[in-house]
């Protein structure tokens, strides 16, 4: 991912005219950090770059998922696609009866 371009600007500035900021932000994926006293309070993000985020969050999520499964895999720790699909149909039907 391209690092987004950075502004800055105090919370009192983005409270006082929001507008120009959430144009820039819809026209560029960059992220604006709105300040109190020198301390960041909120980060806004354009449309774009926070999808962004949110594509990387899932494939990062994926992959930490596929590697436990190969690890389970390697400890011999998984059941055979076929066994677990007959304990799901045992479960559904035990549900049923109930």
């Amino acid at each position: 991912m391209v690092s987004p371009k950075r502004f800055v600007q105090t919370v009192e500035e983005f409270q006082a005219d929001a507008m120009p900021t959430l144009q820039r932000l819809e026209e560029s994926d960059s992220v604006e950090e709105l300040t109190r006293d020198g301390e960041v309070k909120a980060v806004v993000l354009s449309p774009r770059f926070y999808a962004q985020l949110l594509a990387e969050a899932r494939l990062t999520k994926d992959i930490a998922a596929i590697k436990e499964a190969r690890e389970q895999y390697e400890r011999g720790d998984y059941t055979e696609g076929f066994s677990a699909l007959e304990e799901i149909k045992r479960q559904i039907m035990d549900r049923a009866a109930s």
